[in-house]
């Protein structure tokens, strides 16, 4: 019983945060009816979905290797041309996944209680209870930051539309820029046209804009510094901006970000620790090896 009570206490965490209530809103955004469709996303690992409809309600699916990672529904309205997700204050969807969740748990639990019985080990609900409970206030955090609003800016990319979060501008500039596919880490649309590589630049807001490159860029290595960094002869003239990933590595493995930049050069680091050491007069470029 306390399990249970435990599940439908985290499931309804919701029902404290802002939301709007689960209905359909009374007139439509004439821009929603253009945002409104099928839209995915995947790396191979994690594949998010997403529905919005005409009248303004939208579902949502994240699902990973193991299986279901979450379900939400809620309104979604278009505010100033951001396309604002908001889950349901009682949001069915997501409590009946945590419910689903809760019941994978008891049956695994009864499981272990029964061959612990049959060896003769003890069992100790009581203690699995004190484990969850110690990771309560991180839950219940995230459960929180799951039932607030979600902004996205919609991005036009030739035929296809992206639904990009307000906060990951920098992101997708970056992923336009070393020529990866967006679907790989951002919501597009299913009527896009997404099997073949989209022409000319994303149409993005102007406070994005400056962070695309019209060409790729090119340059080398010029000194190696301390802490793992170093500087290119690539600066604010040649469109490097802070926070701008560049490569280089001929086999697609070196991956650095910019943390400093001047006028005519910049200092880079390795984003892991594993990455192979900067070499002195190694080739860095905007854009990934083996990309055409």
């Amino acid at each position: 019983m306390t399990c249970v009570v435990l599940a439908v206490y985290l499931a309804l965490v919701c029902l404290q945060e802002p939301g709007l209530p689960q209905a359909k809103p009374d007139d439509p955004d004439t821009s929603l009816q253009k945002l409104a469709g099928d839209y995915g996303s995947s790396d191979g690992f994690v594949r998010e979905s997403l529905s919005v409809t005409t009248e303004g309600r939208y579902f949502s699916a994240t699902d990973g290797c193991l299986g279901a990672m979450d379900r939400s529904a809620g309104c979604a309205t278009v505010v100033e041309g951001r396309m604002v997700l908001t889950p349901d204050r009682l949001n069915l969807v997501r409590i009946r996944f945590y419910l689903q969740e809760l019941a994978t748990v008891l049956n695994y639990w009864t499981i272990e209680a029964a061959n612990a019985g049959t060896s003769g080990e003890r069992f100790d609900l009581s203690q699995k209870l004190r484990e969850i409970a110690k990771e309560l206030p991180e839950l219940l955090a995230h459960l929180r930051s799951d039932c607030q609003p979600i902004e996205f800016v919609p991005v036009q990319w030739d035929t296809r539309v992206y639904l990009v979060r307000s906060e990951e501008g920098k992101s997708f500039c970056n992923g336009a820029n070393l020529g990866l596919n967006p679907a790989m880490s951002f919501l597009v649309r299913a009527d896009g046209g997404n099997q073949e590589r989209a022409k000319g630049l994303p149409l993005v807001p102007d406070a994005w804009r400056p962070m695309l490159l019209e060409t790729p860029i090119h340059g080398k290595i010029i000194e190696i510094m301390s802490r793992g960094q170093a500087r290119v002869d690539l600066g604010l003239e040649n469109g490097v901006w802070e926070g701008m990933s560049l490569e280089s590595d001929p086999g697609g493995f070196g991956g650095s970000e910019v943390v400093e930049v001047g006028a005519t050069s910049c200092v880079i680091r390795r984003y892991y620790r594993t990455q192979t050491a900067f070499k002195n007069g190694e080739n860095v470029s905007s854009k990934r090896p083996g990309i055409d």
